[in-house]
């Protein structure tokens, strides 16, 4: 469409078609403004990635055995959950709602936080650095249906905050106990906890 608005444009500037000209020019005036009103969120987010372009890998070590135990006792007993890594970009404006915590990453305080009688088991926990920064946060639904499929809302929130962000993604299935990753606006079903720990390594490391 562009190409075509341009050709046109040449074409009137070399016949001399003034008023044709005239409305290609304005035309181009506000198509701009357009774009930065529709690409908005792309535009701050490839701002965001300048400004921390500097940045190599996490300021503090994340401890995966506590994660990935956590995992997997909540996997074993069915208990849904979704668990957030964030990387080098903030997620603050995905997030809604939900609870600032600031604990040291443990395998008790994430099955508690994610106990189904826990007020914070709906949403979603977030592990910033070495810390849990949030619990029961509510994050972006993917409109991926064909990702989603047969899913529920949690892997549609964790495929959400993936295709937002440069953030890492844990699902545990409330109905089968499957184990699911979301990175990169890609879901991804984990084989075994070996596997999980190998992916998260991955993530932190990249």
């Amino acid at each position: 469409g562009i190409g075509t608005i341009t050709i046109l444009y040449a074409f009137a500037q070399a016949f001399h078609f003034y008023l044709t000209s005239l409305l290609l020019q304005s035309f181009f005036g506000v198509f701009f403004l357009v774009l930065v009103v529709i690409f908005q969120e792309e535009l701050r987010r490839f701002f965001e990635l300048i400004s921390l372009w500097s940045t190599r890998g996490h300021s503090a070590p994340i401890s995966l055995k506590p994660i990935t135990q956590a995992v997997a006792d909540l996997a074993h007993r069915k208990i849904g959950a979704l668990i957030v890594i964030i990387g080098r970009e903030n997620i603050e404006r995905h997030i809604e709602m939900g609870s600032i915590l600031d604990g040291v990453v443990s395998d008790d305080l994430l099955e508690s936080i994610l106990d189904p009688t826990s007020p914070g088991h709906d949403g979603a926990v977030i592990i910033a650095r070495d810390r849990i920064s949030t619990f029961g946060a509510h994050l972006p639904l993917s409109r991926n249906f064909k990702e989603i499929g047969k899913h529920g809302t949690r892997h549609s929130a964790a495929l959400g905050i993936s295709e937002v962000s440069d953030a890492f993604a844990i699902v545990v299935s409330e109905e089968s106990g499957a184990i699911s990753i979301a990175y990169g606006g890609a879901l991804i079903i984990i084989s075994s906890i070996e596997d999980l720990e190998a992916r998260i390594t991955n993530f932190l490391i990249n």
